[in-house]
């Protein structure tokens, strides 16, 4: 966003994100390739995170090939240097706050 916003732009509005747990994320990406994905309803949650430590769990033919599954939100919300790239980074888990404070915020 800040490349089609343009720098100036994004540097004087107020920029945030919500992120989730990264195991409730984990257990969501399962149920909801479980349901769209026959091959799943074989494995276990369990069995499913183990695989994610194989060393060819990438390989283009594995069933975690779609790799922006796995980023994390650091890769999303922080720059080369580990910086912030938004003003406010809020929890699901702590939605209610954080969505009070986002609506005082703008």
């Amino acid at each position: 966003m800040k490349e089609k916003l343009g720098e100036e732009l994004w540097n004087n509005i107020f920029t945030f994100s919500m992120v989730r747990n990264p195991w409730d994320r984990m257990l969501s990406l399962y149920s909801y390739r479980v349901k769209h994905d026959p091959c799943f309803n074989k494995r276990t949650f369990k069995d499913y995170l183990l695989e994610l430590n194989e060393p060819n769990y990438m390989r283009s033919d594995a069933m975690h090939a779609y790799e922006a599954y796995y980023y994390g939100a650091a890769q999303y919300l922080l720059d080369q240097k580990g910086n912030n790239i938004v003003s406010f980074i809020g929890k699901f888990e702590n939605r209610a706050r954080d969505l009070k404070y986002i609506g005082n915020k703008i």
